[in-house]
């Protein structure tokens, strides 16, 4: 796809940043149905208890990517899907290869923080947005609390 529109200048950390999909709310069994076609997946689905807050449907919104760059939707999920699962695994390999050389040259850090407390969570979140922290920060709370 060709760009049709100059990209908004770099700045805030949203500025560049596009939703890309259907725009269509689609159901969590119906996603996990298609990428298990597409990727020719016979792992089954396990069903656990609901939890509260659990996500129930994904949605991309698109607008903005449909105002910005003149952009519209013109293939279902299932090929969308199709096509970037075909795209990735043409290329896992190749990736593969670069990020292990890339860790190996210490030019990717990468690890997982676990902050135990949420009263510890403002803390850890300054340090990863000043770049003392990389890869995910993650924030163990205690069962019951909030």
């Amino acid at each position: 796809m060709l760009a049709t529109r100059t990209l908004p200048p770099t700045g805030l950390l949203d500025a560049r940043a596009f939703n890309v999909g259907t725009g269509i709310a689609t159901d969590v069994m119906r996603l996990a149905t298609v990428l298990m076609k597409v990727s020719k997946s016979t792992i089954p689905i396990a069903h656990a208890p609901e939890r509260p807050g659990e996500q129930r449907t994904s949605y991309l919104e698109i607008k903005k990517a449909m105002s910005s760059l003149d952009w519209q939707p013109v293939v279902s999920l299932e090929e969308g899907l199709t096509r970037s699962f075909e795209w990735f695994a043409a290329r896992h390999g190749a990736f593969l290869r670069d990020v292990s050389a890339w860790l190996r040259e210490g030019r990717i850090k990468y690890r997982e923080d676990v902050v135990d407390g949420i009263e510890k969570a403002p803390r850890a979140l300054i340090g990863l947005l000043r770049g003392e922290n990389f890869g995910k920060l993650l924030v163990r709370v205690a069962a019951g609390a909030g």
